[in-house]
C-alpha cells in the first residue's frame, strides 16, 4: 500500500487560471517553496510546484490565489500529460484537495485558526460559553 499525501506551503507565483476540461472546472496555479537564505542574505533557488484544484469551487479558489499570496495546499502528487505545438510530455503536479490562502507575501504571516473537527478558519471565534457567569473574577482559583 502506498501513501500519497503532500502538504506544501509557499507563495503563489502568478494569478491562478480557471479552465474547463471535459465539463469540469479546474483552477491551475503554481507555488514557490523557498529554500531559505544563504549566509550572505541572498535567497537560495526556489522550487516551483504546479498545482490544480478540480471541482465546483475552482473559480472561487482562483479568485483568492493571486500573485504573492501565501497558500497552504494539501493533495496528492500525480502525473499530468500534456500536448502543445505537436509535442507531448509528462509533468508532476499536486492535485489539491484543499487550498487555504493565509495572507500575502508582504503582510505578516497569519496562521489560520481552526475550531473543532470541521474547522472554522476565517470566521470569528465562538462565543465563550462561560462569559455569562461573570468571567474569571468569580473563580476561586
Amino acid at each position: 500500500m502506498a501513501i500519497n499525501v503532500a502538504v506544501l506551503e509557499g507563495v503563489v507565483g502568478k494569478d491562478a487560471t480557471v479552465r474547463s476540461v471535459g465539463g469540469d472546472e479546474v483552477c491551475g496555479f503554481s507555488i514557490s517553496l523557498s529554500n531559505g537564505k544563504n549566509k550572505d542574505g541572498s535567497w537560495r533557488e526556489s522550487t516551483w510546484v504546479d498545482c490544480s484544484y478540480w471541482g465546483k469551487y475552482a473559480a472561487e479558489k482562483a479568485d483568492r490565489l493571486r500573485k504573492g499570496a501565501r497558500a497552504t495546499v494539501t493533495g496528492r502528487i500525480g502525473l499530468r500529460r500534456w500536448e502543445k505545438d505537436g509535442k507531448s510530455g509528462v509533468s508532476l503536479e499536486l492535485r489539491a484537495s484543499d487550498v487555504s490562502v493565509t495572507g500575502t507575501s508582504e503582510a505578516p504571516r497569519r496562521e489560520p485558526t481552526s475550531y473543532g473537527p470541521q474547522g472554522n478558519a476565517g470566521r470569528d471565534a465562538p462565543e465563550d460559553p462561560h462569559a455569562r457567569f461573570g468571567g474569571d473574577e468569580d473563580l476561586p482559583f
